[in-house]
């Protein structure tokens, strides 16, 4: 996303990434890769529970964290072990999601120039 800002800037688009980590984990992801747009938390995963995009992780794999040293709860500042379905999301100024992408996988993500084409695509069909 960051290596597109300048497009979305020009678009008058904001980026804002949403995490369940607590804040001092986001804003070291935020001062450690440099992203000029913030990393908000997304407290006890709320927003991705209502969007239909958390997954519980199953009791195995939680152990598997466990005995690696993770501790996702204390990362997250809460007592469950829920993920996020990394999404992506283009709202218009009409409060419309006019794009979305997402991923099982997590290790996928989508190119950011789709984002990018849906607000173009959406601003033509707004000047017509």
């Amino acid at each position: 996303m960051q290596v597109h800002i300048d497009k979305f800037d020009e678009l008058g688009a904001d980026v804002v990434a949403l995490c369940p980590q607590l804040p001092v984990y986001n804003q070291a992801i935020v001062d450690e890769l440099d992203l000029p747009f913030p990393v908000l938390q997304d407290v006890d995963n709320l927003v991705s529970s209502a969007f239909g995009l958390t997954i519980q992780q199953p009791p195995e794999v939680i152990a598997a964290e466990q005995s690696l040293g993770l501790d996702l709860p204390a990362h997250n500042g809460n007592t469950n072990w829920d993920l996020p379905i990394p999404a992506r999301y283009v709202i218009d100024v009409d409060s419309r999601i006019i794009y979305t992408a997402l991923h099982v996988d997590h290790r996928l993500r989508t190119d950011p120039l789709e984002a990018i084409a849906s607000i173009n695509d959406n601003l033509s069909s707004v000047t017509r």
